[in-house]
């Protein structure tokens, strides 16, 4: 899968971890850089604005976009705990 980044498009595996998957309202997918993330508000449709002042409006609520952001950071955190955690007696 890609996404449109600056008009190109790159490989999500070279983008870094930090990417959600949200849905325009016109139905197209939109993959996002939830660090990026500056505000959200449903008014009424859920409008995300970014750090760089850019907003996109999507069909996701903002209670599942943060639900999103949150089980993704929890997903690269038990990525990057170690496998062997045994405490040693």
């Amino acid at each position: 899968m890609k996404a449109l980044t600056g008009g190109r498009r790159i490989p999500i595996a070279e983008q870094g971890n930090e990417m959600i998957k949200l849905t325009k309202l016109n139905g197209d997918e939109l993959i996002l850089n939830s660090d990026l993330i500056e505000t959200i508000e449903e008014r009424p449709d859920t409008t995300i604005q970014l750090v760089n002042e850019k907003y996109f409006l999507v069909r996701e609520s903002a209670d599942d976009i943060v639900g999103k952001v949150i089980a993704y950071k929890r997903q690269l955190s038990k990525a990057s705990k170690p496998e062997n955690t045994k405490k040693k007696k």
